[in-house]
């Protein structure tokens, strides 16, 4: 996330701005790993009104998490960048030979597949 009139592409902009993330979070490790400064908040709204206050110039997270409350709180103020730093997957656990995972995973695809699913992805994280 960055406000509108800055100049923050990217991850290798990082290094000369004063970050924010969420403490604990895979995407401070990132941070870390990358060696790159960031002042750790305790929640995602205390992180983006850091941003949106000028405290800090980014707050680097899960992009979906930050476009839906940039979307439903910082529309004018802030916008979420399209640049994916480390792509995670998310999953569903099953018990080892379950007999639901055929059914979930058909369900799945042919769910995210729909035009439902991109009417519900613009809904909640508007344009990607």
């Amino acid at each position: 996330v960055n406000s509108l009139e800055s100049s923050i592409q990217g991850p290798d902009d990082l290094f000369r701005v004063d970050v924010a993330s969420l403490d604990g979070s895979s995407s401070a490790s990132y941070l870390e790993e990358s060696r790159i400064v960031y002042t750790p908040y305790a929640g995602i709204p205390e992180g983006l009104d850091a941003v949106a206050s000028g405290r800090v110039d980014a707050m680097v997270y899960d992009a979906p998490l930050l476009r839906y409350l940039v979307l439903t709180g910082y529309n004018e103020e802030l916008q979420v960048l399209d640049v994916t730093f480390e792509p995670q997957n998310y999953a569903l656990a099953l018990p080892a030979g379950s007999a639901y995972r055929e059914s979930i995973n058909r369900s799945l695809l042919a769910f995210t597949s729909s035009d439902v699913w991109q009417d519900l992805l613009f809904t909640y994280l508007g344009r990607q």
